[in-house]
């Protein structure tokens, strides 16, 4: 699986504000470099993306406590009963284990600026958010900007059906049962 980078991010957002391309150091250009990041963590807080989300193991110290992992945005689901997030740090509130399976919303996308090229209505979201918070700097039509990011929402929500209807499917990727499944996340 493929993944759109941050050129072909550009020349799309740039395609919905009826440029033709995307030179360097232009305006377009740096107007979309100032938001590119805050617009793909927009789009990654619409939903659970699927695409987003990682499995890690984390080890515990003595204290019962692990760094959370550098792309860490958000800690969705933990293995542990009992168990709290300060700052940084996982702290295990329950009984003492040495490890646990954490799934968690990766800020990797926004820091690679790379979407995944198979999820097209989630990329046409956020070139259309990211023509939306560029064109006010680049065209001064804040007309423009409202109406694409309607479109951008629509397309996120096109985006959100098509993960629900594969979540709820019966086409899900069978256990081969050396993994352990918790609250349907396997670990």
């Amino acid at each position: 699986m493929g993944a759109m980078d941050k050129g072909a991010l550009y020349r799309l957002a740039a395609s919905y504000l009826g440029e033709a391309e995307v030179v360097p150091d232009a305006v377009l250009c740096r107007a979309f470099d100032d938001v590119v990041q805050q617009v793909i963590f927009l789009a990654l807080d619409y939903t659970q993306w699927p695409f987003a989300l990682k499995v890690r193991e984390v080890l515990l110290d003595d204290a019962q406590m692990c760094e959370l992992p550098a792309d860490c945005l958000e800690v969705r689901y933990c293995s542990l009963r009992r168990w709290e997030v300060f700052g940084r740090v996982l702290v295990n509130r329950g009984e003492e284990v040495e490890d646990a399976c954490l799934v968690y919303k990766s800020s990797e996308m926004a820091d690679q600026v790379s979407l995944p090229d198979q999820e097209p209505y989630f990329c046409e979201g956020v070139a259309l958010l990211l023509a939306a918070k560029a064109a006010p700097r680049v065209t001064s039509r804040f007309d423009l900007a409202a109406q694409l990011e309607q479109r951008a929402q629509a397309a996120l929500y096109r985006a959100k059906l098509k993960v629900v209807r594969s979540h709820n499917s019966n086409d899900q990727v069978p256990v081969t049962g050396r993994e352990e499944v918790h609250d349907g996340y396997v670990c």
